[in-house]
C-alpha cells in the first residue's frame, strides 16, 4: 500500500524542495543572453557552411554534366558560325538564348537570395 502511495507520488516534488534558496547572480540573465546569442550565431555559421557545400556540390555536378556532355557530342561535320548576319547564323542561335536565360534566371535567384538572406549578414 504504501508503495502505490510513493508511485502516485510527483517525482519532481522531492526535487523542488530540495532546490537550494540561494538567490541568482546579478548577471545571470546578462550570461544567458550572452550564450544565447553565441548559439544564434553557431547556429547560422552551420547553416552558412551547409550553403557553401551545397554550392561547392552544385558546381561540381553542373562541371561534370558540361565535360560529359562535351566528350560524347560527335563533333564531325560541325562548325562555328561566322558571326553575320546570314541565315545560318539564325541556325545557331538556339546556343545563344538559352545561355542568356540561364544567365538572368541565375541573376534573378541571387538577387532573391540576397534579399532573403540580408538579415543573416547584420
Amino acid at each position: 500500500m504504501n508503495n502505490i502511495k510513493d508511485k502516485n507520488k510527483d517525482p519532481l516534488a522531492n526535487l523542488f524542495t530540495e532546490l537550494p534558496t540561494e538567490k541568482l547572480s546579478d548577471n545571470f540573465r546578462a550570461n544567458m543572453m550572452q550564450l544565447i546569442r553565441q548559439e544564434e550565431v553557431r547556429l547560422k555559421k552551420k547553416n552558412r557552411v551547409w550553403g557553401i557545400i551545397g554550392i561547392i556540390l552544385g558546381c561540381i555536378c553542373m562541371a561534370g554534366a558540361t565535360v560529359y556532355t562535351v566528350l560524347n557530342i560527335n563533333w564531325e561535320g560541325y562548325q562555328l558560325p561566322a558571326l553575320s548576319w546570314n541565315p545560318a547564323f539564325i541556325q545557331y542561335c538556339y546556343f545563344i538564348f538559352p545561355a542568356i536565360i540561364l544567365l538572368f534566371l541565375d541573376y534573378q535567384f541571387r538577387r532573391l537570395y540576397r534579399k532573403k538572406h540580408a538579415k543573416d549578414t547584420d
